[in-house]
């Protein structure tokens, strides 16, 4: 009888264990899909999402959409001055080396062009041009020492330390432009490529800096409808 009793004690004792366990592990499963992670600003704690470029795989984190909204671009100052010069029909870049003439075409056809002065980087040494053509537009930089001009795809964004350069271009519609990002390194005189990746199955709406090393991504992921949802999450480089 004692023999009896005891092993009743022990199948009681592992049969609570058994579902303490189970109710704790149910339990971090729903944390790590719901929570919040405490140490990562915005950090929304669920599965990453990936980007293989050139080999190397780059993490996508969820991050809050208030989070998102509280982070502020670097603004570029639009400035007149003796080195820009603005008319109705080109604009004037005066370099220390050169000169750079932008004539608009004003043509039916691909060869229309309208140029954008958006800003100068006094950080860099560069300023920024939007160039407005028949069905797509294209932006660069043009350095103020030596003339020379550096293309993006759109919208290139300076990091925090004035070392690196995204860019991003959301078209998953008309597909005039590329549907991507790109990241550029700034050495010396020169803006050189470090890697560009086309995506197909999500476009970057939104691109900004969150440190040196991190940018955040507000997405629009299309159904086969082409019906858009946003999500937001954190790109480390």
């Amino acid at each position: 009888m004692k023999k009896v009793l005891y092993i009743f004690i022990v199948v009681l004792v592992t049969s609570c264990n058994q579902t303490r366990n189970s109710k704790v592990n149910n339990q971090s499963a729903d944390s790590l899909t719901n929570g919040k992670d405490k140490t990562n600003p915005g950090q929304v704690v669920q599965t990453s999402d990936t980007l293989m470029i050139d080999g190397n795989f780059y993490f996508l984190s969820p991050i809050d959409e208030s989070y998102f909204e509280s982070i502020k671009h670097k603004s570029e100052k639009a400035t007149s001055n003796e080195a820009i010069i603005i008319s109705p029909d080109s604009i004037i870049i005066k370099c220390i080396a050169n000169q750079v003439v932008l004539k608009n075409d004003t043509s039916d056809g691909d060869s229309m062009v309208r140029y954008e002065y958006l800003g100068t980087l006094p950080e860099i040494g560069y300023v920024h041009i939007k160039a407005w053509c028949w069905e797509w537009t294209e932006d660069f930089f043009i350095n103020l020492k030596n003339g020379k001009k550096f293309y993006f795809w759109s919208d290139p964004i300076v990091s925090p330390n004035n070392q690196l350069i995204v860019s991003y271009c959301m078209d998953m519609d008309a597909q005039f432009m590329p549907n991507g990002l790109q990241l550029f390194k700034i050495e010396g005189d020169s803006i050189v490529k470090i890697f560009e990746r086309k995506i197909s199955d999500w476009g970057p709406e939104e691109v900004k800096w969150e440190s040196d090393s991190s940018i955040v991504i507000k997405r629009g992921i299309p159904d086969d409808n082409m019906n858009y949802a946003l999500d937001f999450v954190r790109m480390s480089l």
